[in-house]
Formats: C-alpha cells, sequence, structure tokens
C-alpha cells in the first residue's frame, strides 16, 4: 500500500507518504518537502536542506514504534555527513546530539543550472518527545556537521508548525 497525501492549507504545504514496512509490522509515515525556510549558513549556492520526519506505527501490539529525523541536501561539493555527532538540534533551549544511522545514508551526483551537486540523505534515529517538542517549540536552531562543511540554520514558523501538524495528524493519534 502508497497513499501520498499533500497538506497545503494555511502556507503548511507538506506530503506525507504512506506505505507498508517490508516485514509487515509497520506503517510508515514520511513527512516530506518540508524544506527548511529559515535562516542557513554554509549552503552556497543553490543549496538546499530539507529536515523531514518519519513515523514507524506499529501495526500490532507487540511492535515496537520508531521516530528518526531525516536530513537531505543538496551542495557543492556535498556534506559527506559523517556518524559522529553530525546533527545537533537545539529545540528552545535543550540541545539533542543525533548520530546519523549507517545503513540509512543515500548520496547521488545531481545537476542543476549546470553546476554538479550532491544529493545526500542521512537518518537520525529519535524519540517521540523530541518530535513533539520541535512541533511545540518557540525556536529551533540546527548544525549538521560533514566531512567537506559544516551548515547552519534555524526552522521557520512554518517548518516547525509542519512538524506540529504531522505529530497531531499521524502521531499523537496513535491510539
Amino acid at each position: 500500500m502508497f497513499i501520498s497525501l499533500i497538506f497545503g492549507s494555511c502556507g503548511l504545504q507538506y506530503k506525507v507518504i504512506t506505505r507498508d514496512s517490508h516485514d509487515g509490522l509497520h506503517t510508515i509515515y514520511l513527512m516530506n518537502l518540508n524544506k527548511v525556510l529559515g535562516q542557513t549558513n554554509g549552503l552556497g549556492t543553490y543549496g538546499q536542506i530539507d529536515i523531514d520526519a518519519e513515523y514507524f506505527r506499529p501495526t500490532r501490539s507487540s511492535t515496537q514504534e520508531y521516530f528518526s529525523l531525516i536530513v537531505s541536501s543538496i551542495t557543492f561539493p556535498g556534506l559527506q555527513i559523517q556518524r559522529d555527532s553530525s546533527f545537533i538540534l537545539k529545540i528552545d533551549s535543550i540541545v539533542y546530539v543525533l548520530y546519523s544511522l549507517p545503513d540509512r545514508y543515500y548520496s547521488e551526483p545531481v545537476k542543476m543550472a549546470g553546476v554538479h551537486y550532491l544529493l545526500e540523505k542521512s537518518t537520525f534515529e529519535i524519540n517521540k518527545d523530541i518530535l513533539e517538542r520541535i512541533g511545540n517549540s518557540k525556536s529551533v536552531s540546527f548544525i549538521i556537521r560533514g566531512k567537506e562543511r559544516v551548515i547552519t540554520g534555524t526552522l521557520s514558523s512554518i517548518n516547525i508548525s509542519r512538524f506540529k501538524s504531522f505529530y497531531q495528524n499521524y502521531v499523537g493519534n496513535n491510539n
């Protein structure tokens, strides 16, 4: 099963992709297209960062639920995200140091406006509390450390509202 929904009211456009896991133990909800609209430093010309959420909802009561953030970047020459403390979030005044899951890293060269970039996706496991805190926060800043560069930035109020909407529509109603 594969379902795609787009939420677009009040400027909160993002896409949720829904599918079943390969083993049938989870329904996976992926918040997609959450382009960082706040201030960023270190991206370079035409660079882009998306920070999306993923929720593995159990289909059986004996199965554990999982949460993650997926950082997607398009940069030149690339970030080359490393496992060690590669994603740091500051949600209001609380700092979280997140580590990339080595088996959930993807990169591919892309060409935009005649320039070669590197598209990278890296997944960071989180807990339910972090996801809820992002959606209820006043401010979220981040640092992404790669082998080639460091990118810093903040999520806009629109980005934060997208996390809140995702949590309310998919995670909070899980009971």
